[in-house]
């Protein structure tokens, strides 16, 4: 939706968002379709892959209906980011959460329970999302007849090879979990988890930043604005390191404590929090770079970016989970990404986005590095380090955070 949209004239837009969903819904009930195919004639047993976890009979037709009514829902959403509509875009994506608990609420108190509390719940919590987006934007998504509109040329091909970059890049993400069923036990997945989960706290933010910013992103590639961009690409870096460091810093000096909190285990394996943490300030270029690729339409050289990081972090798994363990898989995960990096720059220079990449990302991670050396200190090295940290960071980006302050209405 965000690489197309802003190519589009006003009048098309609507057109090609009814008929995007129109297709979008043949192709979820066409995938629905097969496999009920596959299940009647017994090609394949879902209860046999799914285990414990299968829904009831009865709970199918809720599934059919929930899939439906998110497709549309995200659909709808994510062309109100195209659309540059970014208040109503943050507002609708956290809604449905703030809805999810609140009808979770109301149905367990009416007695609703099992699968039927979590359908019921989050069906009508997308409802209530789709008429509050409607409602903003009606006659932006609306039209029913598009049998005379057609897609941009070449959609289909950028569509399909989008469709598989993407699924290669949720196995990306779930590898080295795969791996450590296979290798270890579900005690280490459980360790491993939850301390990336500890570590993604400090892009948590960023990435919401990231979110909106990419629809912004997409008009000035569109409108080939090549200084501006760099501009824009500068900005984003620095927010992003700004929040993450800062972030960082507290999880890194602290990690003994937090970890404990988990169990007296997790903090045996603090450096994967720490190796998690600088894997994050990789992560922001890879991404950043793999967006501008896709939305200047480079979905082969995005498709061939997410094959390579696969099979690099294949081979790295192989040679240094023995010798590593645990923390092996993370410095994989840190060797394909900055491989990804590599790969994306260069892409993105020869379609002449010649991108600098600032010394001060390698200052901050020997910062976190440091940090996470005296982090078994007390309490009260802990505390000097980390204001002393904080301070360093605030002036090393000290221009920014101005920036920000001035362009904050309440400061104007």
């Amino acid at each position: 939706m965000i690489k197309y949209i802003p190519s589009l004239k006003v009048k098309e837009i609507p057109f090609f968002i009814s008929k995007y969903i129109k297709q979008s819904l043949l192709l979820l009930l066409g995938v629905f379709s097969i496999i009920w195919f596959l299940d009647v004639f017994k090609l394949i047993d879902l209860g046999g892959l799914l285990g414990d976890n299968t829904p009831p009979v009865s709970m199918y037709k809720w599934i059919v209906l929930w899939s439906v009514l998110y497709l549309t829902y995200y659909i709808l959403n994510s062309s109100q980011s195209a659309i540059l509509q970014l208040k109503d875009f943050a507002i609708a994506s956290k809604l449905y959460f703030f809805l999810l608990f609140f009808f979770l609420i109301i149905f367990y108190y009416l007695g609703v329970k099992s699968w039927h509390l979590i359908f019921y719940s989050s069906t009508v919590a997308i409802v209530f999302c789709i008429i509050f987006i409607l409602s903003k934007n009606f006659k932006s998504f609306l039209i029913f007849n598009t049998k005379e509109y057609s897609f941009p040329s070449g959609f289909w091909r950028y569509s399909i090879t989008m469709y598989l970059s993407t699924f290669l890049t949720f196995l990306y993400e779930k590898l080295d979990q795969i791996i450590i069923l296979m290798v270890f036990d579900l005690k280490f997945l459980g360790i491993y988890f939850g301390i990336m989960k500890v570590a993604f706290i400090s892009k948590l933010i960023p990435q919401i930043i990231n979110r909106g910013l990419i629809s912004s992103l997409s008009n000035l590639i569109h409108l080939n604005a090549i200084d501006e961009i760099r501009v824009y690409y500068r900005k984003i870096i620095s927010a992003n390191y700004l929040i993450c460091t800062l972030i960082s810093i507290v999880l890194i000096v602290f990690s003994n404590f937090i970890l404990e909190l988990f169990g007296s285990v997790f903090a045996d394996y603090k450096l994967i929090l720490l190796l998690f943490i600088i894997t994050a300030f990789i992560d922001f270029y890879e991404t950043l770079n793999t967006n501008i690729l896709i939305l200047k339409g480079e979905d082969k050289k995005v498709f061939i970016n997410t094959v390579f990081k696969n099979i690099s972090f294949l081979v790295s798994a192989y040679f240094l989970l023995p010798i590593f363990n645990l923390e092996g898989l993370v410095l994989s995960r840190i060797i394909s990404l900055i491989i990804g990096v590599i790969y994306t720059r260069y892409n993105l220079n020869k379609v002449s986005y010649h991108f600098n990449y600032s010394i001060k990302t390698l200052v901050l991670i020997v910062l976190i590095i440091l940090l996470y050396m005296i982090s078994s200190y007390s309490v009260t090295y802990k505390i000097i380090f980390s204001l002393t940290s904080i301070i360093i960071v605030t002036l090393m980006n000290k221009k920014d955070i101005v920036n920000i302050l001035k362009n904050i209405p309440i400061w104007k």
